[in-house]
C-alpha cells in the first residue's frame, strides 16, 4: 500500500478511480515512462480511458495527477 501526502490528496479533486493507485492490488493505472519538470508525467497508454487527468499524446498519454505523480516521485513506480 503506498502513501500519498495530504496536500497532493487535496489537490486531487477529479479521481474517477477513488484513489485505487494507493492500493498497490494493480500497481499504478498508468504505467509511467518518464517526469518532465516535476509537473507532467509521461505514462504509457495501456487502455483507452476516461480520466479527467489524462491526455493521449501519440502512444503514450501525459498524465497530470498529483497523486499520479507524487507516487512516481517517492515511490519510482
Amino acid at each position: 500500500m503506498f502513501e500519498l501526502s495530504d496536500s497532493a490528496r487535496d489537490k486531487v479533486n477529479k479521481c474517477g478511480e477513488d484513489f485505487s493507485c494507493l492500493s498497490g492490488r494493480q500497481g499504478p493505472v498508468c504505467a509511467p515512462e518518464f517526469i518532465l519538470s516535476d509537473e507532467i508525467l509521461f505514462v504509457k497508454k495501456a487502455r483507452e480511458r476516461s480520466c479527467d487527468y489524462f491526455v493521449a499524446f501519440g502512444n503514450s498519454g501525459i498524465c497530470r495527477c498529483p497523486a499520479r505523480i507524487e507516487l512516481f516521485k517517492q515511490y519510482k513506480v
